[in-house]
């Protein structure tokens, strides 16, 4: 069996309130994303998934710049790239506790029944 390590396990700023705002963001972009489909105009796949990108870029950008997200940071707009926290890219430390050995060092939610 494989041990469950959570992501602020491994880095304080991990914190599960940071990853919930930043997957909603996503997840928002991406609802608002496929309300402007239009497939009958000839929107496919590549359309969608090409704006989604963008919209994501713009409201990433847009959240750090806010009070609400003082902890996010954008590296690189073109990719884009951005960090969670303060630290300097690729500093790693202080880190709570390294992965265990068999460990994904993913987050794994418990299986609903």
């Amino acid at each position: 069996m494989t041990a469950t390590v959570s992501p602020w396990d491994i880095h304080p700023d991990l914190m599960r309130d940071r990853l919930i705002a930043i997957g909603q963001l996503f997840h928002d972009v991406r609802s608002d994303v496929s309300d402007y489909q239009m497939p009958d105009l000839g929107d496919d796949n590549y359309v969608l998934g090409t704006r989604g990108w963008a919209w994501c870029r713009t409201r990433l950008i847009a959240a750090a710049q806010t009070a609400e997200m003082p902890w996010l940071r954008i590296l690189d707009a073109q990719r884009p790239t951005f960090a969670i926290g303060n630290r300097a890219p690729g500093d790693r430390s202080p880190r709570k506790k390294k992965c265990p050995a068999g460990s994904t060092g993913l987050f794994q939610s418990s299986p609903t029944s």
